[in-house]
């Protein structure tokens, strides 16, 4: 994937899970291309990537993307387990020892029930939350690389997407992922000594009602 539109994907990601744009909207390449500052070619490559992953849909009637971000995607999340368990063990640096092998299927399975849980509760977000701070754990292990930033990146926008969705049900939020620590994680090596990552990951998932009103622009979406 080029940096370009890696770039553009990624703050595409960012802005349809904070509601920049709203589900339905249509995303013109020509406009994004130029807020983010990228070619028409990766703007578009970008969008079409995003599309598999379940942040915009493709409506033939309006001959192009939208944005979206529905309950049906999580309804349908087999399809995002299965992803999660194919780049744990194909999009790897070194091979997955056994011990950590079972961790990740183990993971899986337990995500994969979860996403599948319907309707969602408050205890349902928190155990997706439990798996998450797991996953991040391992990612303080010796060789730590087994596990892709995509992957992380990934299960970041479905935890992003659960926590949105759940608001707008409920009108009630509890504990909550620090997106801009996880992305500290992202930006930052994997390699760095185990104890460091642990603080960071400690301190992500600590409650921040500040953060997450600023992050996902929650007093300005009931009419979402």
């Amino acid at each position: 994937m080029s940096l370009a539109k890696e770039r553009a994907k990624l703050r595409l990601k960012s802005d349809i899970i904070n509601y920049q744009f709203p589900p339905g909207q249509k995303l013109r390449v020509n406009e994004l291309a130029e807020l983010y500052d990228v070619g028409l070619s990766p703007m578009r490559e970008a969008i079409i990537a995003l599309s598999s992953e379940g942040f915009v849909e493709y409506k033939t009637h309006l001959g192009g993307f939208v944005s979206n971000l529905t309950w049906k995607e999580f309804i349908e999340s087999t399809s995002t387990a299965n992803f999660i368990l194919s780049q744990l063990l194909s999009q790897r640096e070194y091979p997955l020892a056994p011990a950590q092998l079972k961790k990740a299927k183990t993971l899986v399975t337990e995500l994969s029930h979860a996403l599948l849980e319907s309707p969602l509760t408050l205890n349902h977000i928190d155990r997706i939350e439990q798996l998450y701070q797991r996953f991040l754990l391992t990612l303080t292990e010796e060789k730590s690389k087994t596990i892709s930033h995509q992957l992380l990146k990934t299960i970041l926008g479905v935890l992003s997407r659960y926590r949105r969705l759940y608001y707008l049900k409920t009108r009630s939020y509890k504990q909550m992922i620090d997106i801009e620590s996880l992305f500290s994680l992202l930006n930052g090596s994997f390699n760095q000594v185990s104890y460091e990552n642990e603080e960071i990951i400690q301190r992500a998932v600590q409650a921040n009602t500040k953060t997450i009103k600023e992050v996902f622009c929650l007093e300005q979406s009931h009419d979402h």
